[in-house]
């Protein structure tokens, strides 16, 4: 995860925003267009869990990102 800020104040529908937790000390977001596995050996330490809201909420982005889903618009002309 890495801080990041959309030019236009709006989060992408490839990344989540995570808040800070007991985990996190600062807002961060996950970025879903980079997912790539690792290797056990390679993670220094547990840092928490999403609950289950949060997990359909990254389902949903990971969903769109692959082309599954379409985001739906806010603001339809």
């Amino acid at each position: 995860m890495r801080r990041l800020i959309h030019e236009k104040g709006r989060i992408p529908p490839g990344q989540y925003p995570v808040p800070p937790s007991v985990f996190l000390r600062e807002e961060s977001i996950v970025l879903l267009e980079q997912i790539t596995t690792i290797d056990k050996r390679q993670s220094r330490q547990y840092l928490g869990t999403f609950d289950a809201r949060q997990m359909d909420a990254i389902r949903r982005c990971i969903e769109i990102s692959i082309g599954q889903a379409i985001p739906e618009r806010e603001n339809l002309p």
